[in-house]
């Protein structure tokens, strides 16, 4: 099972990093693209970096299985404000 959820997460890896690129692109204006295509970047490589870090720490601490329902619980309330913040989002007059 865990391999399932691994793969499933791995699938959805690329077209989520595409689709904040793409935002980071379309909400911006041309003089700062490259910009806050390096925020993208910066905030995904620190993410990657404190989860696996936290990760670490909850599994010395509480075990595999509350680290992957941590992990899954955080990923739902992550995806809950994504979904109420994408309502709120406008493209900058070009």
């Amino acid at each position: 099972m865990l391999a399932g959820l691994l793969l499933l997460a791995g699938v959805f890896l690329a077209p989520t990093l595409i689709t904040g690129y793409l935002l980071a692109d379309a909400l911006t204006l041309a003089s700062v693209r490259t910009e806050s295509s390096s925020w993208v970047s910066t905030a995904s490589n620190a993410g990657a970096a404190l989860a696996a870090a936290g990760a670490g720490l909850l599994v010395d601490r509480a075990g595999t299985s509350t680290t992957f329902l941590t992990g899954a619980g955080l990923a739902a309330v992550c995806m809950l404000v994504a979904s109420i913040r994408a309502g709120n989002m406008r493209s900058p007059s070009r």
